[in-house]
C-alpha cells in the first residue's frame, strides 16, 4: 500500500516539476519577446534616424572626396551593419518566422542563416512530417533545441557535417509523436563527465517540460546524436 502511495506521490511531483519548468520556459520566451520588441522599436528607429541624417550630410557635401563626405558614408555603412546585427539578435530572441512560415519554414530559415555564418560546415535539413496546427509549445521547443544544437556544433563540436530530421511516428494504439533527430560528426562528449554549460540541460529541460523525451548519445571523437520525441497536440494549451 505504501509503495503504491509513494509511486503516486512521485508521479504527482514529476508532473508538478514538469508544469513548473514549462511555465519558466514560457516566461523566458515572453521576456525574450518583450526585449525583441523593444530592440525593434527603440534602437531601430534611432538607427534609422542616424542613417537618414548621414545620408543628408553626404548629399550636401559638394566635394565627394572631402573628409565630411567620407565620414558620412562610414556612418551609413556602420548603421547598416548595426541594423543587420540587431535583426539577427531579434531573430534569436523571438523567432517570429514561426508565426509567419510555421515550424518547417522557421527551421529552414534558421539553418540557412546559420549556414551563412558557418560555410565550412555542411548542414542538411530534412522535414518528412509537419503536423497541421502544432501547438506553440512544441514549435518553440523544437526550434530552440535545433538552435542550441547548431550553436554547439559550431562552438564546441567543431563538426564538419550536421544532419537534422523531423518526422512523425504513431505506434499501434498510441498517440502520435513528432521526432527530431540531430547528428553531427564533431568532437563528441564524454557523458561520464559533468557538463560545463547549460546547453544540454536546457534542451533536455525543454523536451521534458513539453511532455516529451530527450535522448543523447555521444562519445569523444565519435560525434553527437540527439533524439527528441514530442507528443503531437493541436492548438494552444
Amino acid at each position: 500500500m505504501n509503495g503504491h502511495k509513494n509511486k503516486e506521490q512521485a508521479l504527482q511531483l514529476l508532473s508538478q516539476n514538469r508544469e513548473l519548468t514549462l511555465r519558466l520556459f514560457k516566461a523566458q520566451e515572453s521576456e525574450r519577446g518583450r526585449l525583441a520588441q523593444e530592440l525593434h522599436d527603440e534602437l531601430g528607429q534611432w538607427l534609422t534616424a542616424v542613417n537618414l541624417y548621414a545620408h543628408t550630410i553626404a548629399n550636401l557635401a559638394t566635394d565627394k572626396s572631402s573628409e565630411i563626405y567620407a565620414s558620412a558614408t562610414k556612418i551609413t555603412n556602420s548603421t547598416t551593419q548595426m541594423h543587420n546585427a540587431i535583426r539577427s539578435i531579434i531573430h534569436q530572441l523571438r523567432p517570429q518566422i514561426l508565426d509567419e512560415l510555421g515550424l518547417g519554414g522557421g527551421l529552414h530559415d534558421l539553418v540557412t542563416q546559420w549556414q551563412l555564418l558557418h560555410p565550412d560546415t555542411i548542414c542538411e535539413l530534412a522535414i518528412h512530417y509537419e503536423p497541421d496546427n502544432l501547438d506553440e509549445t512544441a514549435k518553440i521547443t523544437i526550434y530552440r533545441i535545433v538552435q542550441e544544437s547548431l550553436t554547439n556544433a559550431a562552438k564546441y563540436a567543431q563538426a564538419n557535417n550536421v544532419s537534422i530530421q523531423l518526422r512523425g511516428e504513431q505506434p499501434n494504439d498510441a498517440p502520435p509523436y513528432l521526432i527530431l533527430t540531430i547528428k553531427d560528426d564533431g568532437n563528441g562528449i564524454d557523458l561520464s563527465m559533468p557538463s560545463k554549460g547549460m546547453g544540454l540541460a536546457g534542451m533536455q529541460g525543454r523536451a521534458l517540460a513539453a511532455r516529451g523525451e530527450f535522448l543523447l548519445t555521444s562519445e569523444p571523437g565519435k560525434g553527437t546524436h540527439i533524439e527528441v520525441r514530442l507528443p503531437i497536440e493541436s492548438g494552444e494549451e
